[in-house]
């Protein structure tokens, strides 16, 4: 299955790059072709003021039962409950992170999240995201 050959040649990849860093070698960085570097980088550098204000486009539907995880996942601190619902303070990365691990499905980008299932990587848990989360804020 696609998915699960993309997550075992990434793990190959990362496990690669790992051990080149503990043995403290240099190698080439890999930048791909240059066409995509400057098409993206031109993309990236036109689009990064705004990303940001991006969270102007999630809500929350009525399934939301107040659990707060959008909030405990979010690298940014991006997130604060107001009257029980989650709300977005405009400084957003767009991880998606608050989307992806609601267990109830709740918070919407736009109008057509609405009609996609949530993912997020089968190794990973809640409590890693939570504690990844932690980090960023020390």
């Amino acid at each position: 299955h696609t998915q699960q050959r993309l997550i075992r040649e990434a793990q190959e990849k990362v496990k690669a790059i790992a051990g080149t860093v503990l043995r403290a070698e240099r190698k080439k960085v890999d930048r791909g072709p240059l066409w995509q570097n400057i098409l993206f980088s031109w993309i990236y550098k036109m689009s990064f003021r705004y990303v940001p204000k991006l969270d102007k486009n999630f809500w929350v539907d009525d399934k939301c039962n107040s659990c707060g995880i959008c909030l405990k996942v979010c690298p940014a601190e991006n997130i604060e409950m107001i009257d029980d619902k989650p709300a977005w303070l405009h400084r957003c990365e767009q991880c998606l992170a608050c989307i992806q691990w609601c267990p109830q499905e709740a918070i919407q980008y736009g109008e057509k999240t609405v009609r996609y299932p949530r993912y997020h990587h089968p190794e990973v848990i809640l409590e890693d995201m939570r504690e990844q989360a932690k980090a960023n804020k020390v």
